[in-house]
């Protein structure tokens, strides 16, 4: 029975560091040793590991002078290690009773393999099930590394194999565990094995939680360290061994699960089939939108909420969907869409959600946009356009603080699921018309409230953080490339970029396995606006092909989606089309509906 040496870094970790040790505890098996490091914790952790170093001598501390942070503290840990097999826990996670039987037990009965991942469920702060690892993480295997971090936070591994490693990487705080996993990968064998014997807390005072940014950014570094020597070395190595030599359960998820539909293979990602090897017929789709628009437009004034709602016209999507009727040429219908919305706005210069109960600054801010696209259209008559815009935008200007955030009146309809809120920082897409308008009509007050704004939301290092819907993520990066701000979007779209799956989706938020349709297809047009064709060709191409056969899109698709899975959303619609015009500009530098109907006709 090989002594496992199990190190567990702390720093105020007081709220559930009780359930990680007593996972330890609790272990079927009972040769190994905890190694507490402490890494000056302020809040009641010290005394809680003291009263189990009392209880079980198995139970060792070390508290560190000073604060090390975590990579420091792991080095640390396994300096004062006893054990030939080595593995390492956070304070707000927990093993499954038979984790460490398990691993020790694979790496006893297989020698050549250095180090071994396993399962996990992805749990909230309650601890009730969100997700699993494997369900998110499907292309398991060494090579995969290169692309992504795939072990996990469920692994064991030799003492032999740490030697060749050496440290973790302090200088790789953030990613010092994909570092590491990277190092063991090109110094020995990696394994992976389904099987689930961890829970993986989605804590919001985590690492995780709170470092998203560096941790992407680390991330990226890692990648461009390790990416050439990864794919030398497992190019060479025939991938069968992994799936013939390690017998383990639904082993399948190493890769995409293949199946056989007539002679066309489909691959089910994200619980959703699709046909990877049919490309889709752009003219087809577009023609189906269109008539999603005809059918779903109400009495020529604006456009539906969803496909369930039937009259209920939603002026905020309809502000925003001008610009894109007059990009796509249907100019009267812009005008008509204009007209009604000016019928409807507040005396205080804004407009409400569909109801008609509340008003809404980024609701405002939407149809500023089509307003704007009017006006600058010379689609104008008598200036109307121009009076309902000076009066939005002012009420706009009225709603921000003297530090720069723009507010909104009510935030009772921002809650999310799974503890998520629609960020505030989405009004950042309502600038542009504002920032234009204040240029070229020489409104000071215009230019002071966007350089405030500016000045207030790019102080925040997690603006862009992808801890939320795409939806509105995508709106925060569209909105910054739109008020010049292309460095801060591009630094975002690269850190999506890491999300972004094989076959160009990206989930709906982050650990789950659906996607938003009209996030994908908003960060193919952010991608499209930065120049990043390849990418945007991609999450394009994957959202083109959820399109309902009535021309539409249901909000979500995928296992347990929860954004309007069960309605076609009309702002969906929207950005397709945006997608559209994008890509052509990206492409070729010009977009004319006549040349891009004969272009997707011809393909």
């Amino acid at each position: 029975m090989k002594l496992v040496s199990i190190i567990l870094p702390t720093y105020n970790g007081a709220k559930f560091i009780k359930e990680s040790i007593e996972s330890v505890i609790n272990q079927t098996y009972t040769n190994w040793e905890l190694i507490i490091v402490n890494d000056c914790s302020t809040d009641d952790t010290a005394k809680i590991i003291e009263e189990y170093t009392q209880k079980d001598s198995r139970i060792k501390v070390i508290t560190n002078k000073e604060n090390k942070k975590l990579p420091a503290s792991l080095n640390i840990g396994f300096e004062h290690a006893s054990g030939d097999y080595y593995t390492w826990t956070s304070d707000d996670n927990a093993y499954k009773k038979d984790a460490i039987k398990y691993m020790s037990e694979f790496l006893d009965n297989n020698q050549e393999i250095d180090l071994i991942s396993c399962n996990a469920d992805f749990v909230d702060e309650n601890g009730v099930f969100i997700n699993e690892f494997t369900t998110l993480v499907k292309n398991r295997c060494p090579l995969q590394l290169a692309k992504q971090c795939n072990i996990g936070a469920c692994f064991m591994y030799r003492k032999e194999i740490a030697e060749k490693a050496g440290e973790y990487n302090t200088e790789m705080f953030c990613a010092e565990d994909y570092d590491y996993w990277c190092k063991i990968a090109l110094a020995g064998r990696i394994a992976y094995s389904d099987k689930n014997l961890y829970k993986y807390r989605l804590n919001t005072q985590s690492l995780t939680a709170t470092k998203q940014a560096t941790i992407k950014e680390k991330t990226l570094t890692v990648q461009q360290k390790y990416k050439k020597a990864l794919i030398e070395k497992y190019k060479k190595i025939n991938k069968k061994f992994y799936l013939q030599k390690i017998i383990l359960p639904k082993i399948e998820s190493f890769i995409f699960k293949k199946e056989k539909n007539g002679t066309e293979k489909h691959y089910k990602i994200l619980g959703i089939k699709i046909n990877m090897n049919k490309k889709p017929n752009y003219l087809n789709h577009y023609k189906r939108a269109k008539n999603w628009i005809k059918k779903y437009t109400v009495d020529n004034k604006g456009i539906v909420v969803t496909s369930k709602t039937k009259k209920l016209i939603y002026p905020e999507v309809s502000g925003y969907f001008i610009p894109t009727l007059i990009k796509f040429g249907n100019k009267e219908l812009a005008k008509s869409f204009g007209n009604y919305l000016i019928s409807i706005q507040n005396s205080d210069g804004s407009w409400n959600e569909p109801s008609g109960k509340t008003s809404f600054t980024f609701d405002t801010g939407m149809i500023l946009k089509g307003l704007w696209a009017l006006i600058q259209n010379g689609l104008d008559e008598n200036n109307k356009f121009k009076t309902a815009f000076l009066q939005g935008a002012d009420y706009i200007i009225s709603r921000q603080t003297p530090d720069g955030a723009i507010t909104t009146e009510d935030y009772s309809q921002w809650n999310l699921p799974y503890g998520k809120k629609v960020p505030e920082a989405i009004h950042l897409y309502c600038l542009e018309p504002i920032m234009q308008a204040g240029e070229i009509w020489n409104i000071e007050s215009y230019k002071n409230c966007v350089s405030k704004a500016k000045n207030y939301y790019l102080k925040d290092e997690t603006l862009t953080d992808f801890k939320t819907l795409s939806h509105f993520n995508a709106y925060i990066i569209e909105g910054l490339i739109d008020i010049g701000e292309t460095a801060r979007a591009k630094r975002a779209m690269d850190l999506i970029s890491l999300e972004q799956k094989e076959d160009g989706s990206v989930s709906a938020y982050p650990h789950v396995n659906f996607v938003c349709s009209t996030g994908l297809l908003q960060y193919a047009i952010c991608w499209y606006k930065l120049g990043e064709i390849e990418k945007a060709d991609k999450a394009f191409n994957y959202a083109v092909k959820l399109q309902n056969k009535s021309g539409g899109w249901f909000g979500s698709y995928g296992k347990n989606a929860n954004y309007f899975h069960k309605e076609e959303i009309s702002w969906a619609v929207k950005y397709f089309l945006d997608a559209i015009y994008y890509g052509q500009i990206a492409k070729y530098g010009k977009f004319r509906i006549e040349n891009f109907c004969i272009q997707v006709g011809k393909k």
